[in-house]
């Protein structure tokens, strides 16, 4: 962000992947209800 002057949004799916792989963080995201175009398996 701070080289373009931009910030770029993560989506739940992705902000888990990026958690996991950096972090080593398994991440439980919790939402009221599924998002449309999401299965549960997706949030696990």
């Amino acid at each position: 962000a701070q080289r373009t002057g931009r910030m770029q949004l993560i989506d739940g799916r992705g902000l888990k992947a990026l958690l996991q792989e950096q972090l080593g963080i398994d991440a439980l995201i919790g939402l009221p209800k599924v998002p449309p175009g999401w299965v549960p398996a997706d949030l696990k």
